[in-house]
């Protein structure tokens, strides 16, 4: 059973691997310019690039961020970005300005939306697992933590309201968002008004994704076929299996789960912020599968908290494609909505 368990966690990291560089699976930005140019400066506000972890032993480029924030004026509500890449890939520049999602949604969010509103919004990249370097998803996770941190503990330098944060990041940078916002008093003195994702998984231990993903759904036996079969003569996964939990063990892997709360959608309580979720991902695609945003929607529901999914349909799914929201609601007006 052990043995069987492993293939089927490895056949479906290696199928997570290789999607990180896919340029369907990513968010295309709408140009190549930089974060610093899609992040240009209006009189009223600033546009800066540091470091939010000078000490960090890994290169600074890991550690980096920009934030885009309002200068001589009351605190400012604060949207902060992580991006995807499945933990071994991208940058905070998935997340530039003006903000695009893959080919299915317009574009979502511009300066003139931030500028108009006065919000401000930060961009932040964190240490990537790479094979020799020690790290394991939570390395990354507590990156994305203390970014957050970082944010609250320059509120006056960058005249943000750290009573009202909204997190958004898209597949793994999701995760991030899932894993900091759905945990209440987290995070001291920060108030999380919102988080919003795109193409999320519904858990970080692949273990659970048969089961508890796509079974629900009628999926477990395509998940099976199309997913853990073609790789169960892969060479061997150890390496993969301790690039993200540093075991091989399926009983190790699913303990290293549990006390680091990979489970996210087992984190949901009825006080947790509201959650804003988006799936563009194909039906091929089971690491951004609609079914990960179904069963994370299911267990928000059953747990009486609250969700909406903006699932904007697309012409070659036909008139039955899931996850259909008829009362649409923007990017930019849930934020004013959560921010008022």
């Amino acid at each position: 059973m052990k043995t069987i368990n492993l293939l089927f966690l490895g056949a479906a990291i290696l199928f997570l691997l290789s999607c990180a560089n896919k340029k369907n699976d990513i968010i295309l930005p709408k140009s190549a310019n930089t974060s610093e140019a899609d992040f240009r400066a209006a009189p009223i506000m600033d546009s800066v690039c540091g470091n939010y972890n000078p000490d960090a032993t890994t290169s600074n480029i890991y550690n980096t961020f920009c934030v885009r924030y309002f200068k001589g004026v009351e605190r400012r509500p604060l949207i902060i970005t992580f991006h995807g890449g499945s933990y071994v890939g991208g940058n905070k520049e998935q997340f530039n300005l003006p903000l695009t999602i893959g080919k299915r949604f317009p574009v979502l969010l511009t300066t003139e939306d931030l500028d108009n509103n006065k919000f401000a919004y930060a961009c932040a990249n964190y240490r990537l697992l790479e094979d020799g370097n020690g790290l394991t998803i939570i390395d990354c996770l507590n990156d994305c933590k203390m970014f957050v941190e970082y944010m609250r503990d320059n509120a006056d330098k960058y005249n943000i309201d750290p009573d009202k944060i909204i997190l958004m990041g898209y597949s793994g940078g999701a995760g991030s968002s899932l894993w900091i916002g759905l945990r209440n008093n987290f995070i001291s003195n920060v108030t999380i008004k919102g988080i919003v994702t795109f193409d999320a998984q519904a858990t970080m231990n692949i273990l659970e994704w048969r089961d508890q993903v796509f079974a629900p759904v009628g999926l477990g036996g395509a998940y099976e076929e199309k997913v853990v079969k073609p790789t169960l003569e892969s060479p061997d996964l150890t390496t993969t299996l301790k690039l993200y939990y540093n075991t091989a063990l399926p009983s190790k892997i699913n303990k290293y789960s549990a006390d680091n709360k990979l489970s996210l959608f087992n984190l949901f309580d009825s006080s947790d912020p509201e959650l804003y979720m988006s799936c563009q991902a194909p039906y091929e695609d089971f690491t951004h599968h609609p079914a990960h945003t179904g069963a994370l929607n299911a267990r928000s529901k059953a747990a009486g908290h609250k969700s909406r999914i903006q699932y904007v349909k697309h012409p070659s799914e036909g008139p039955s494609a899931p996850f259909i929201n008829p009362n649409y609601e923007s990017l930019i007006q849930f934020f004013v909505r959560k921010f008022q």
